[in-house]
C-alpha cells in the first residue's frame, strides 16, 4: 500500500525546490489516505476545492 510514497521519495529530489517537494509529498499524502480509508481521491480533492471556493466571501470576488 505504500510503494506509491517510496517511489515518489525519489521524485522529490527533482521537484525543483524545497516547496514544491513538500506541495507534492503533501498531495502523495491526501491521494493515499483516500485511498486507506476507502474514498476516491478526485471526488474527494475535488469536493473540498468545491467546498472551500463556495467559503469564500462574495467581497473578496469583487476585489479581484
Amino acid at each position: 500500500m505504500m510503494k506509491p510514497i517510496c517511489l515518489g521519495r525519489k521524485n522529490y529530489l527533482f521537484c525543483g525546490s524545497e516547496q514544491a517537494a513538500k506541495n507534492t509529498s503533501l498531495i502523495y499524502s491526501i491521494i493515499e489516505n483516500c485511498k486507506i480509508n476507502g474514498l476516491r481521491p478526485v471526488k474527494y480533492i475535488a469536493d473540498v476545492l468545491r467546498k472551500l471556493v463556495s467559503s469564500i466571501p462574495i467581497t473578496w470576488h469583487l476585489c479581484q
